[in-house]
């Protein structure tokens, strides 16, 4: 089932056949997405998420170099890295989750 960010430009690992022109917002470790559907409801230009829910190539441990080259394109005007929830949950005594 598609969803509203399914349709955004998506950054590929090679970023040579990336067509951007502009600036664009990235949130990372999205979750569900919540900050990047704001943007676009405020017309904000967005990149697809980065979330491993959308596969592979969309986990920041082993293709992190693909947004450090995004990061150095000058195409990112605001970026959102939010920790995973579960990362979040393990660092607050006592814990929110199991």
């Amino acid at each position: 089932m598609p969803t509203l960010c399914s349709d955004l430009p998506d950054v590929s690992l090679d970023l040579l056949t990336l067509d951007l022109s502009g600036e664009f917002a990235l949130e990372v470790c999205c979750g569900e997405a919540v900050f990047t559907i704001g943007l676009m409801m405020a017309k904000v230009p967005c990149i697809k998420p980065w979330d491993t829910k959308y596969g592979e190539k969309f986990d920041v441990l082993k293709n992190g170099q693909v947004l450090l080259s995004l990061a150095s394109s000058s195409h990112l005007s605001v970026v959102h890295m939010a920790p995973p929830c579960q990362s979040a949950t393990w660092g607050r005594f006592p814990a929110l989750r199991t």
